[in-house]
Parts: structure tokens; sequence; C-alpha cells
């Protein structure tokens, strides 16, 4: 625990964002289950891009995307030598008292 682990990870859920505790609350009463990664990463994506696509009638061009953290994933589209939309948004990770937090960046 003392050796100032640092990790990076696409995939994260913090457990004290209120975001994320209403949506595993939403999930329980609708499922009587608890939320696997496949709930949140669809949440995430579903909300992501309706709201993209209600704020401008269409797909905009890929530089005009939000930057935008979910309940699990993140979102940062790049369009590299123009090969289309590229996620690149990362988690940066620790563990302190043996809990992996996100690192504030």
């Amino acid at each position: 625990n003392n050796q100032s682990f640092v990790g990076l990870n696409t995939e994260f859920v913090d457990y004290a964002d209120t975001a994320t505790q209403l949506f595993i609350q939403k999930y329980r009463a609708k499922t009587a289950t608890e939320p696997n990664k496949y709930a949140f990463s669809g949440y995430d994506l579903g909300l992501y891009f309706s709201q993209l696509l209600a704020a401008s009638g269409s797909l905009p061009p890929v530089q005009n995307w939000p930057v935008l953290k979910g309940t699990f994933k993140g979102f940062r589209f790049e369009a590299p030598r123009g090969l289309g939309a590229e996620n690149s948004y990362v988690y940066k990770l620790r563990i302190r008292n043996f809990e992996l937090l996100e690192t504030k960046q």
C-alpha cells in the first residue's frame, strides 16, 4: 500500500459519485440485481450518444464532440489520421488504504 501505485485503465466505477449511485439504485429497482460492467457501459454509451444526437440533430464533426466522464467509461473522441472517431479517454488510478481510486488530473 505504500508503493505509490499508479495505473491506467479505460474503465472505472466511482461508487462515491452521485450519478453512479443513482444509476445503481434505479438498476436495482428495475432488475433486482447489481449492475455489471455491461450495464454500466451500455448506460454510458446510450447517454453520451443520445445527448450528442439530441443536441445537434445528427453527428457533428468529431472535434465538436464533448469530453465526458460517465459512470464506467469516459469519452474523449479524436479523429487521428482521418480514420474516424477514436476514444482516447483514460482513467489514472491509484491505490490508497487498499482502495482503488481515480487520481484527479
